[in-house]
Formats: C-alpha cells, structure tokens, sequence
C-alpha cells in the first residue's frame, strides 16, 4: 500500500496536463506595447524577455500559426499567416524597442512578440 503522500504525489503527476505540439504556449511575461497610428511612424516596446536574449518580432492577419522548424518547433504563434519581420537582441533588463513607417494602406497587421529563449508570446496588437 502507499503511503498517503506517495499517493498524493502520484495522483498529482497523473493529473498534470501533458502539452500538445500547436496547443499555445505557457503563459508569459513578455509584453508588446506600441504608438503612434497608421499611417505614420509606430514604435513598439518590448518588456518582459529573457534578458540580452533574442526577441522574434512576427507579423500576419489575425489569427494564429503553428511554428514549425526550430527555435520553438510547435509553438503556437499569435498571429496568422506568420512572417518573420525582424531577430531583435533585448537589453540587460530584458527590454527592446523598434520603430517603423507604417504607409497608407497597409495598417491593420497584427504583430507579436517572441521570447525566444523561453518559447513564450506576447499578444499581438494591430497596427
């Protein structure tokens, strides 16, 4: 028989969810704030990352993608139709900033943030 904490112990691991190739990814402290409005100059901030780690900035439509290759085979991208804009490098503190001319007609991408040393995802806002 088991002892009553061996018994908690294994009701617990048999409880725990088992994650999913293309289930989203654990939540995440990485945030991705902009301003400024299209058409015109945007700037996005980026708080949160691992820090001096890489930051994959990816835009698309709404929706989401399944990231396939890696870093992060599997992960569940915040945006649709995903493309790779840019590989940032976040500071000391974990932060990054950008900036990019938004022409008229081309606004309403969303755009997202990916830590990825972590595999995590900020939430996309639309520009």
């Amino acid at each position: 028989m088991l002892r009553p904490t061996l018994l908690v112990l294994a009701t617990l691991l048999l409880a725990a969810p088992t994650p999913l190739v293309g289930a989203p990814a654990p939540a995440s402290s990485i945030t991705l704030t902009k301003t400024g409005t299209c058409p015109g100059g945007i700037s996005f901030f980026i708080t949160g990352a691992t820090p001096n780690g890489s930051i994959a900035i990816v835009h698309g439509t709404a929706g989401s993608t399944i990231k396939s290759g890696n870093p992060c085979n599997g992960m569940l991208l915040p945006v649709g139709n995903a493309q790779l804009g840019t590989v940032l490098t976040a500071d000391a503190s974990g932060a990054a900033f950008f900036a990019i001319p938004v022409l008229p007609g081309t606004g309403g991408r969303n755009v997202a943030a990916i830590n990825v040393s972590t595999c995590t995802a900020s939430l996309p806002v639309v520009i």
